[in-house]
């Protein structure tokens, strides 16, 4: 509830991957299609998990595709072409410009200002190393379900990654995305 209250859709994200591991779980491919695209709540983590559903789990894709098309539908209905370009090139990278001195965060960009690299510097720097490690947790997250035998290490894996470092996290996100891969090995031992 705190979370909510301060802004952070954190406790939705955590819900929609939990639903999305569950109906992987269950071999309910279009329902953890639909919960993936809830994920998207919070972009920087649902898109990788979009991402590795996408490519590791082709029974996902249609309706990934679907939900992907009508979330876009939406936004540009909603503000028009202009306006959701606006955000991608304005207002997301000012975002990250303003998050970049908060110690409310715990980012690979923080870290860095705190070293003494310029703001604009330790962004990018952290952007490179998001990409890197997102692309990690996709190809972990498929060697883990191979090796467990368990599709929900496929989005848990990418969600946990996600929140590594990059250009801004919050703690609320790290403490809960990050340990969902340890409830798959629990739940896998005690089968």
């Amino acid at each position: 509830r705190e979370s909510l209250q301060l802004g952070q859709l954190t406790p939705i994200l955590l819900a929609a991957l939990v639903g999305t591991g569950y109906a992987l779980a269950k071999g309910r491919y279009n329902l953890a299609g639909v919960a993936t695209i809830i994920a998207m709540v919070e972009p920087h983590v649902g898109l990788p998990v979009m991402a590795a559903m996408f490519v590791w789990v082709p029974r996902c894709r249609i309706t990934l595709l679907t939900g992907a098309a009508f979330l876009c539908v939406v936004s540009i209905a909603t503000l028009g072409f202009d306006a959701n370009l606006d955000y991608l090139r304005i207002v997301l990278p000012a975002h990250a410009l303003a998050e970049v001195p908060t110690n409310a965060q715990y980012s690979l960009t923080w870290l860095l200002y705190v070293l003494g690299v310029g703001e604009r510097v330790a962004i990018r720097l952290a952007e490179i190393q998001y990409a890197i490690t997102v692309v990690a947790g996709i190809i972990l997250g498929r060697l883990l379900a191979v090796r467990f035998q368990s599709q929900t290490f496929i989005p848990f894996v990418a969600a946990a990654f996600s929140v590594i470092g990059g250009p801004y996290i919050h703690i609320t996100q790290i403490s809960s995305i990050a340990t969902l891969p340890v409830f798959v090995i629990a739940g896998r031992r005690n089968d």
